[in-house]
């Protein structure tokens, strides 16, 4: 998973890769406004209730 701030290039490209069908391991977008302490706990959450291969092919925006 990749973990970004960049919504005008990263996410474009991400859901490009998508459309290809080229493999992509999933990107969650924390807003630039977010809090360090609430990224890292929904991280946690999202690392302790899912598997990795859940979040191929996503793209997904903070808070969750």
């Amino acid at each position: 998973m990749l973990l970004t701030h960049d919504v005008r290039k990263l996410v474009g490209f991400a859901w490009e890769r998508v459309r290809s069908g080229m493999p992509m391991s999933g990107v969650v977008v924390v807003g630039r406004g977010a809090r360090i302490s609430e990224a890292v706990d929904e991280l946690l959450f999202v690392a302790e209730c899912s598997e990795a291969d859940e979040w191929k092919d996503v793209v997904a925006f903070m808070p969750l």
